[in-house]
């Protein structure tokens, strides 16, 4: 669906890697660092619908498309990188998530941390460098620079949501709180955006950016679901061990037994969780009703997103690779970060 904007997203990459050759030599060695993990194999979701988007409404500078796109994998490669910190997860893309590589060239796990969270910093700061320098006019120029971060703030405000209702008991939020928080993570950042800022590129109309939108959100949010399902089903189970607020939580809370809910209310509470009481919450979510009512919620997402195509003349090429993703949201791949 991806390869080819795939392929000219990593080359771009490469290109970019190359010119932190040129920094001085005490920073290049930690710019290097940085750029290893950045070109590291991923999905290149966002710079991937930046190029398909910009290339369907036709935009004529392909080179500041290209900036623009590696701009906003820089800035996803930011987001990655804090979000390690965060979680304080050991492994990204198939290695060391970058806090453990720098740790390991410091010998010190806080100055390794301290190091993640600086260069969480210089790739926002390259990326929003990259994306003002593209090469675009100025009136196209400032509306994406606004698009861009207000979709940045959009995923912190997310982030912090679902900071603020972890470890919270499911009977105490709503499902409207859970899919608002997957719109601002996950949907305005990740599908909107790119989406959005290749169509303004290509000097979209008003009405073919409030459809994309929309498309957007609703791809976004089913992505983030399917992301559920898969973690569901992984060995490690994040979500669960650090007690995030999930849509398949909520709906298995609600279909539950009495003895269920006390289990998952205990393990919410406990002062640190420990690995076989999140098993058990694990086994308590497979068993239930909840994938199921979750993987019905993502396939009325994608075709509600789908029929939207209908009501305005978007790009045949950008409704196909909707498509694409639609796919691969409704079987069992996973389209990745």
């Amino acid at each position: 669906m991806f390869e080819s904007p795939k392929k000219r997203i990593e080359a771009a990459l490469k290109r970019f890697a190359a010119e932190t050759r040129e920094e001085t030599p005490e920073f290049a060695k930690f710019a290097n660092l940085v750029m290893e993990f950045v070109r590291r194999p991923g999905g290149r979701l966002r710079p991937a619908l930046c190029l398909v988007s910009g290339q369907a409404f036709g935009c004529g500078d392909g080179e500041a498309l290209e900036r623009l796109a590696v701009g906003l994998e820089l800035l996803h490669a930011m987001a990655l990188v804090h979000d390690d910190l965060i979680d304080r997860a050991e492994i990204r893309r198939d290695g060391p998530a970058l806090h453990r590589v720098l740790t390991s060239k410091v010998k010190n796990e806080g100055s390794g941390r301290d190091l993640a969270l600086l260069a969480g910093d210089w790739l926002l700061l390259r990326a929003l460098s990259t994306i003002i320098e593209a090469g675009f006019d100025s009136e196209t120029r400032k509306r994406i620079e606004r698009l861009v971060l207000s979709k940045a703030e959009d995923a912190v405000r997310g982030a912090v949501r679902e900071i603020e209702l972890t470890g919270v008991s499911p009977e105490l939020y709503s499902r409207a709180d859970v899919i608002d928080m997957y719109r601002l993570k996950t949907a305005e950042y990740s599908f909107v955006c790119p989406l959005v800022a290749g169509a303004l590129a290509g000097q979209a109309s008003s009405k073919a950016v409030s459809v994309l939108t929309r498309i957007g959100v609703k791809l976004g949010t089913a992505y983030q679901m399917r992301d559920d399902l898969d973690e569901l089903r992984s060995s490690q189970n994040e979500d669960v061990a650090l007690r995030r607020p999930t849509i398949l939580l909520w709906h298995a809370w609600h279909s539950m037994s009495t003895e269920n809910r006390s289990c998952v209310k205990d393990y919410m509470a406990m002062p640190k969780p420990d690995p076989e009481a999140c098993e058990r919450v694990v086994d308590i979510l497979s068993s239930s009703s909840a994938p199921e009512a979750v993987r019905r919620e993502i396939k009325e997402l994608c075709v509600s997103a789908m029929e939207l195509f209908e009501t305005t003349d978007l790009p045949e090429n950008l409704r196909l690779a909707v498509a694409g993703i639609i796919e691969r949201l409704t079987a069992s791949q996973n389209l990745g970060v």
